[in-house]
């Protein structure tokens, strides 16, 4: 699984978690609508300052969006 994948499927529970839909933790965060998904089927990088933000977005500290990134 991919850092990307990871942080989508951490996001994705929390958001679920609260009842809230994904979209809008995205235009909280300044990105555009689709971005984690985009960021997986492209396979990107993701940069320190996306845990951040998505963090912020979430009233999360950004750890709890890193579960299993380190496991690797």
């Amino acid at each position: 699984m991919t850092d990307a994948e990871i942080l989508l499927q951490n996001v994705k529970r929390i958001c679920d978690r609260r009842g809230i839909p994904i979209s809008r933790i995205e235009d909280k965060t300044g990105y555009a609508r689709g971005h984690l998904r985009r960021m997986v089927t492209r396979e990107s990088q993701v940069h320190i300052d996306h845990i951040r933000f998505y963090a912020q977005a979430l009233g999360v500290p950004m750890v709890e969006l890193m579960e299993g990134m380190l496991d690797e």
